[in-house]
């Protein structure tokens, strides 16, 4: 679906493909590239070759994207966020209220998916934890996060025409982030959403309807904003890590990682977990990099937040480093399988260059109300 999506975006500018390779892309990329690959090939573990694939493949997008960075029609890429988060959104609805996900329940069954099938009883906040047709519950709310994101910003910047199935839309979004009862995803979209304050302000008439929604959101949730909001200042015990916890994760991570330059390889966090119940529920990527990359890994990790958050500074594109900081806040405090630490860049990458090009007064025709 992403590469379909990446030749739609690309199919209708015309300009020349960017050649050059000096970049703040290019050096992250490259040590991650080598960190995965150096990880699989210079350890003694086990070889999980299914672990590396999809990195390569992710890896490979991303580059991709960078490359026909200026070819990229904005247009296009909000339009294929709008189609996508639809469909996320609105299944994970579904199987918020019925308890039940049939397709993959069914691929199951084929033995085509193997993860084990979400309890009914998986309730956070007095909601079944939806997880949509993404492998887990936090990565459903990541997704509904940046997809409200990316609306509100096209909207924001004539992209998109307001109407009441947007709004709903919208609405729909920030409701799956919700019921991923993912509080670590939950905080983060509060501080993505900073990102539209010079938007919002002097916009008085979004003032009322969003106070008017959150008063009939908490009337109706008997307590739940509340319920969450003492979860997340660690007063109400809910399930989930505690600091305590953590603190247990961190050491058990320090302990295995042990100085080494690659990690102990790709995948070996599933070893890592049966030797040290500790690490059960590891909630950051810290952990997981640790174990698998070592120290080359760290680099890379570090590398990707800090380059992205100064090219926006020079550049002077500040509202997107809240995008960024949220998303870093969410994989350093929560377990999100299968995002790895360029998965903001999808996002980031489309918009930074559309921000850009309107500084330089090149921007695309922009959408008429």
């Amino acid at each position: 679906m992403a590469l379909i999506g990446l030749l739609q975006i690309f199919s209708s500018n015309s300009q020349k493909k960017i050649s050059g390779y000096k970049s703040w892309f290019l050096l992250p990329t490259l040590f991650a590239l080598i960190s995965y690959v150096g990880s699989y090939y210079f350890t003694n573990n086990t070889k999980h070759i299914t672990f590396l694939f999809p990195t390569l493949s992710d890896i490979t997008l991303m580059y991709l994207m960078w490359y026909y960075r200026k070819r990229i029609d904005i247009s296009k890429f909000i339009k294929i966020i709008l189609i996508y988060s639809s469909v996320i959104c609105i299944y994970g609805i579904v199987e918020g209220f019925t308890f039940y996900n049939p397709i993959l329940s069914f691929l199951r069954e084929h033995k085509l998916y193997s993860a084990s099938e979400q309890r009914v009883d998986y309730v956070r906040f007095g909601f079944y934890r939806a997880q949509s047709l993404t492998i887990w519950c936090s990565i459903y709310g990541v997704v509904c996060a940046f997809g409200f994101f990316s609306l509100v910003y096209a909207y924001f910047n004539n992209l998109l025409k307001f109407n009441k199935l947007l709004t709903l839309l919208m609405i729909f979004l920030v409701w799956g982030v919700f019921i991923s009862g993912t509080r670590t995803v939950i905080a983060m979209t509060l501080i993505g959403s900073l990102a539209f304050t010079p938007y919002i302000r002097g916009r008085n008439k979004f003032i009322l309807p969003a106070l008017v929604l959150f008063y009939v959101i908490a009337s109706f949730t008997d307590g739940y904003l509340n319920h969450i909001l003492e979860a997340m200042l660690g007063n109400e015990d809910v399930e989930g890590s505690t600091q305590e916890m953590r603190d247990a994760q961190l050491e058990a991570a320090l302990t295995i990682y042990n100085g080494q330059l690659w990690g102990d390889g790709i995948g070996s966090m599933v070893n890592a977990l049966e030797d040290s119940p500790d690490l059960l529920g590891g909630e950051s990527i810290v952990f997981s990099t640790l174990i698998e990359r070592g120290t080359i890994g760290m680099i890379c990790l570090i590398g990707y937040a800090v380059t992205s958050l100064l090219l926006l500074i020079k550049r002077n594109i500040y509202f997107l480093l809240f995008w960024v900081v949220a998303f870093y806040f969410a994989k350093y405090n929560s377990l999100i399988p299968g995002l790895r630490e360029f998965y903001v860049l999808m996002y980031f990458m489309p918009v930074f260059y559309f921000e850009y090009t309107k500084k330089d007064g090149k921007c695309l025709k922009k959408k008429k109300n």
